[in-house]
């Protein structure tokens, strides 16, 4: 299981040419899954993702996480 993350200031994704989900600010996964991963793998990949350093803080810095932010995303 493989995880490619970019911080969007929006993303949507659309199936039989409807939006189907869409963000405003914030982090877009692009998920890989192979046959054989399992609930053990996909609960690892969700917490490196969710600790990963994306958002800037209030110095600047590349030093928050999708947990600190939650809801309100700043790039």
């Amino acid at each position: 299981m493989r995880a490619g993350v970019q911080r969007v200031s929006s993303a949507s994704v659309r199936a039989e040419g409807a939006i189907t989900g869409a963000i405003e600010t914030g982090a877009l996964v692009l998920l890989g899954v192979l046959a054989g991963d399992g609930e053990r793998e996909a609960e690892l990949l969700a917490e490196k993702v969710a600790a990963f350093r994306y958002f800037r803080d209030d110095s600047g810095k590349m030093n928050r996480s999708i947990a600190e932010v939650g809801d309100h995303c700043s790039s």
